[in-house]
């Protein structure tokens, strides 16, 4: 069974965390919907999908670099 890359299992996890830590936050604490939770909120899905397309492009630029050398073989 293959590897999934980084990619995906570093999103999936951190995606995790930050629902969980929202869920917590919003629903336990009752920490309310104010424009700074909110800010903090958006703020963390824009970092997920930082991370998500700087890990994509680091494998799609690696493989494609496996790919020529092997070819060149």
């Amino acid at each position: 069974m293959r590897r999934p890359p980084v990619s995906v299992w570093l999103t999936a996890l951190l995606s995790l965390y930050a629902i969980a830590f929202f869920a917590y936050e919003f629903g336990v604490r009752h920490a309310g919907f104010t424009p700074r939770n909110i800010t903090v909120a958006f703020v963390a899905v824009a970092l997920i999908v930082v991370v998500f397309v700087v890990n994509y492009r680091h494998e799609h630029r690696t493989r494609s670099r496996k790919n020529d050398n092997q070819l060149t073989k």
